[in-house]
């Protein structure tokens, strides 16, 4: 019985180390797609305001309006 024990605990320990890496593997990949979407939000975070791209526009249209009437 003594073997028959054995043999179980032997499988099911395997089953179990298994299922681990299963989960550390499993958990790596979350943690690179998670830092995969931290530099996607940085990226849109570093954007110039709306404000500051209105304004920009703006300039730049009287700049190129003044410069075509010069010409």
């Amino acid at each position: 019985m003594d073997d028959r024990q054995t043999a179980y605990e032997e499988v099911t320990r395997q089953m179990v180390i298994g299922l681990e890496n299963g989960f550390n593997d499993f958990k790596t990949e979350i943690r690179k797609e998670f830092a995969k979407q931290n530099i996607k939000i940085e990226h849109l975070a570093n954007r110039l305001p709306v404000w500051a791209t209105i304004l920009i526009s703006i300039l730049s249209g009287l700049l190129c309006g003044l410069i075509g009437t010069k010409i």
